[in-house]
């Protein structure tokens, strides 16, 4: 008898450590810090309502400001070395939906026009380790700078006052802007735009 009292015992013990843990798993899914990268406070998701187009319009035909980031693996770039190039400025995030859409669009974009002239510049709005993965990931062709603070000042520079991702520049092969896109871009007119750069 007192055996058969142990053996209960001993199957209530473990059954109240089980639900034991399963409360303090729940727990820490609701309460673990969230590690997914988070867009800073100066940085939003485009929303067409909050731009300027007077600011954007003024721009149009203006050069391009020089600037430097480091790569991925950092190494400093600096966009003077695609000079005579028609160069795309994509200002974008991982935790940006729209951003990542555009990727595969943009690889096909530097595939199919890289030998006339083109030149898809990623400008990561994070540290290089949160962006690697998904550069493999892509399979991205073209390179990728990164910068915090620094690149969203860049992409300041080129008009996005609003701070809003993805954000997309073209320049021209003298370097003066030419086009300039607040939100997901639409590839079939994009590759128009470029097309006529490149004649």
């Amino acid at each position: 008898m007192s055996g058969s009292r142990l053996y209960t015992g001993l199957a209530l013990l473990m059954l109240l450590a089980g639900y034991a843990g399963f409360l303090a798993h729940d727990y820490y899914r609701a309460h673990a810090p969230d590690h997914t990268p988070q867009p800073p406070a100066l940085v939003q998701i485009a929303d067409p309502a909050v731009l300027d187009q007077t600011q954007i319009e003024a721009l149009r035909g203006t050069p391009g400001s020089e600037f430097s980031l480091p790569d991925i693996s950092g190494v400093p770039r600096h966009l003077k070395e695609w000079e005579g190039r028609v160069c795309v400025l994509n200002f974008w995030a991982t935790w940006c939906a729209p951003c990542l859409r555009e990727i595969p669009g943009l690889i096909t974009l530097q595939e199919r026009y890289g030998e006339a002239g083109l030149q898809v510049i990623g400008i990561a709005l994070q540290a290089p380790e949160e962006v690697v993965g998904f550069i493999h990931e892509y399979g991205m062709n073209y390179p990728v700078l990164t910068g915090e603070m620094e690149a969203i000042e860049i992409a300041e520079s080129y008009g996005n006052s609003a701070g809003v991702v993805p954000y997309t520049v073209m320049l021209d092969r003298s370097g003066a802007i030419q086009f300039l896109k607040h939100g997901e871009l639409e590839m079939a007119a994009f590759e128009t735009e470029i097309k006529r750069l490149l004649k």
